[in-house]
């Protein structure tokens, strides 16, 4: 499969044919209707590339969501040289009909009614139209029934991101976006093992850029700020940062979603608040003959191995991490002795 290569998604078969596929949006405007321009506009493009008249390509015209289907679907549903025909007929009656009204698509629409009666139907024989309401449906109906709604949407989601991530960085180095089915399927397959295990909360996060990770980090916002306190290293707070970004996403689609009810979020800061007090009074007993920094530092160093499940699933190894440096970003716990007081 190749990315905004040779369209905008095209699938290489072992075979040497290749399906170009175009993908439209139905949320604003009907990419289906008789005269529509997305539509005409692509059938033009095949057919002066030359792709029409080969046979070894094969066409897909996706549109999502539904939408009324004119003539473009029309030509879409034919399939054998009588309708072809007559779907071809239809679209120079209806052209016809319209008299000094020409439509902004008659040039494209020309290059293909210019086709010869025999290129025409061996080129409708090679289109699809397919009109879905749901884009993720098709991807949740080849998964099939091995996992449960939830398992399974997470599984959807990431396996579209890994294809946008895999041919985007392709692009950014100017290479042909290019994805192999037999490795991209080996990824998703041991994604779907990793996430299809009960007890486990899976994060959707996408992990943060070097560029978003640096603004954050010269922002100094308050959990960067206690940090510094006790001498953190710059890759220490760049960690924190990532951590801190992830998790307070997972929290919002984990609750968007449903896999979490809200008040456990609430549930699990108690927790952790508790914890890294009981650790930061142990700590400043058995350390006191440390400087205040030495001994916050231990106590952040102790906090960030603690493992808090919600809701009685584990949770990945960020998120704990994350949701600390939230609770510090709100200075309601912190790892220096006399934070509060430095931090004003």
């Amino acid at each position: 499969m190749s990315l905004e290569t040779v369209e905008d998604v095209a699938i290489h078969l072992p075979t040497g044919h290749v399906i170009l596929e175009q993908m439209k949006s139905a949320s604003s405007h009907n990419p289906l209707s008789d005269w529509a321009p997305d539509f005409w506009k692509t059938v033009g493009h095949w057919v002066s590339s030359g792709a029409a008249a080969d046979p070894n390509y094969c066409f897909r015209f996706y549109v999502t969501p539904l939408k009324a289907g004119g003539l473009p679907q029309l030509l879409g549903n034919a399939s054998t040289k009588q309708e072809i025909d007559d779907a071809v007929a239809a679209v120079k009656t209806a052209l016809a009909s319209l008299k000094k009204k020409l439509p902004g698509c008659l040039p494209h629409l020309n290059l293909f009614l210019k086709m010869s009666d025999a290129d025409k139907v061996s080129f409708v024989k090679r289109l699809t139209v397919i009109n879905e309401l749901d884009p993720i449906a098709s991807v949740r109906n080849r998964l099939g029934i091995a996992f449960e709604p939830t398992v399974l949407q997470i599984i959807c989601e990431a396996s579209i991101g890994f294809a946008k991530e895999e041919g985007d960085a392709l692009l950014r180095l100017q290479q042909p976006g290019m994805i192999a089915a037999d490795k991209f399927l080996t990824k998703v397959r041991a994604y779907a093992q990793k996430v299809n295990l009960p007890g486990l909360l899976v994060s959707v996060a996408d992990t943060p850029g070097q560029e978003e990770l640096s603004t954050w980090f010269w922002k100094r916002p308050t959990f960067i700020r206690q940090l510094e306190l006790i001498n953190a290293t710059r890759d220490e707070s760049i960690r924190a940062i990532s951590d801190f970004l992830r998790a307070s996403s997972d929290k919002v689609s984990w609750a968007e979603k449903g896999h979490v009810f809200k008040k456990s979020f609430d549930e699990m800061d108690d927790h952790l608040i508790a914890s890294c007090g009981a650790i930061s009074g142990e700590v400043n007993l058995t350390h006191a003959q440390h400087q205040p920094a030495q001994r916050g530092r231990i106590v952040y160093l102790r906090c960030t191995r603690i493992q808090a499940p919600i809701e009685g699933r584990t949770v990945p190894g960020h998120f704990v991490h994350g949701c600390l440096n939230e609770l510090a970003d709100r200075s309601i716990l912190g790892w220096h002795p006399d934070y509060d007081t430095m931090l004003g």
